[in-house]
């Protein structure tokens, strides 16, 4: 396997084994790029937010976007039922903030999913900034989410997409 449309299937597939759906739900893609996850799902009302609006004009009409970066969400706090960054954590340095943002525009009881390529347990050496599993865990916590599923699909023994399903504490 190797281009961008395979770790793409990979990740798919990893999103969809913590058996999430987005039916009925309010749905944020973080880092969505040209919305191309938001054309085929179930979700009530989808939105895309992306930190390049020339990726945001490739996408399809009819699906709402919105040019803005992960660090200072665009949106009111507890707007989403689920919240997707996917394959887009790794280019933020910032993990802490990131986390915090996802956290705050997600509804109480609702779903932040966070996936990410990796190596041998860690972030692939192509992102820029690599955030590990523990690393990624204190930050969430810290925010009031809480780990409740972890989903690997791997493409041999050595590389895996991972995806996270945070669920946002409730009190």
């Amino acid at each position: 396997m190797g281009g961008h449309t395979d770790i793409v299937e990979l990740e798919n597939a990893a999103v969809a084994k913590l058996g999430v759906s987005a039916s009925g739900c309010t749905l944020l893609d973080v880092g969505c790029g040209t919305c191309h996850r938001l054309s085929d799902t179930v979700a009530d009302i989808a939105v895309g937010v992306d930190i390049r609006p020339d990726l945001l004009e490739q996408g399809p009409s009819g699906i709402p976007r919105v040019a803005g970066d992960l660090r200072a969400l665009p949106f009111a706090s507890l707007t989403f039922d689920i919240v997707w960054c996917r394959l887009m954590l790794g280019h933020v340095r910032e993990m802490e903030a990131a986390y915090s943002e996802l956290s705050r525009v997600c509804c109480m009881g609702g779903i932040v999913i966070v996936s990410a390529l990796s190596t041998e347990g860690e972030m692939h050496e192509l992102e820029p900034f690599a955030h590990t599993i523990e690393r990624q865990a204190v930050a969430a916590y810290d925010v009031g989410l809480r780990l409740e599923k972890r989903q690997d699909v791997v493409v041999d023994p050595s590389v895996s997409v991972r995806a996270l399903l945070w669920r946002k504490n409730a009190t």
